[in-house]
């Protein structure tokens, strides 16, 4: 897996490429740092799977930026992946833009 990174002004906004499964998932882990961020973007655009190690992080990711006072979003995100979102129950935990 790729990820592509950028970030600026308080915004980071991290695009993995290919599978988030159990194998990569730790690799995508290490780059959610966000110290000094207050907007978290995983653009979702370019992922085909998502295993539940993926769903960790995001989960992970989305309770230290609300508790920040932060804010988090999932864009681009492919309705098969998309479909994973729903069948465990976690549409309503995210914003997907």
């Amino acid at each position: 897996m790729e990820i592509k990174k950028k970030s600026a002004d308080g915004k980071l906004v991290l695009k993995p490429i290919g599978r988030i499964d159990t194998v990569t998932a730790p690799e995508l882990a290490k780059m959610v740092v966000l110290d000094n961020v207050k907007e978290l973007e995983f653009d979702l655009s370019e992922v085909d799977y998502i295993s539940s190690a993926g769903l960790r992080i995001f989960l992970g990711s989305q309770q230290k930026m609300t508790a920040s006072g932060g804010k988090m979003v999932l864009s681009g995100v492919r309705p098969i992946v998309k479909e994973i979102f729903d069948i465990v129950g976690f549409s309503d935990e995210f914003t997907f833009i």
